[in-house]
């Protein structure tokens, strides 16, 4: 008898598995996939439309409803802000514009002008029966109908841009 208990003992060692009891169902075993691995394609999300992209629809539905060319408004609205819609002008007031217009406020400040269109708010402009204040001015659609507006009456000459 002393002879099979290493058999028993190896058997033990080498096999566990066969021989201790579990409650847990045993998992299935799959054959390996023979098929060759297929390709994922990644697709990105289209970006949302951003500053020109965005807003030249708005100043096309507006030249054509004034009658003035969008051509002339889209390059006025590159050089006054670059498509930022709530920019406000880096430009600093000038000794004499400040001479000229003392309560625009001093030498050095920056300059009150904002939005798509950079709308001056010291000069007093009056859209719809409003004063412009600086969230008319930085709301796209009422800077670029104001642009549109004053361009049919031949007031280009209100941007420095034109």
């Amino acid at each position: 008898m002393k002879k099979q208990l290493p058999k028993i003992v190896l058997v033990l060692i080498f096999f566990p598995p066969l021989f201790v009891a579990s409650s847990a169902p045993a998992a299935p075993v799959f054959a390996p996939e023979t098929t060759q691995p297929t390709e994922v394609l990644l697709v990105e999300p289209e970006p949302e439309p951003t500053g020109k992209e965005l807003y030249l629809p708005i100043v096309q539905k507006y030249a054509s409803e004034y009658g003035v060319s969008a051509i002339d408004m889209t390059r006025v609205i590159d050089c006054e802000s670059s498509w930022v819609p709530n920019i406000q002008s880096q430009h600093l007031y000038t000794t004499g514009q400040i001479s000229r217009h003392p309560d625009w406020g001093n030498v050095g400040d920056s300059e009150k002008s904002h939005g798509l269109s950079q709308l001056h708010l010291p000069a007093g402009h009056m859209w719809k029966g409003k004063l412009i204040t600086k969230e008319m001015a930085n709301t796209p659609e009422i800077a670029i109908e104001f642009m549109a507006y004053h361009f049919s009456r031949g007031d280009q000459s209100m941007w420095s841009c034109y």
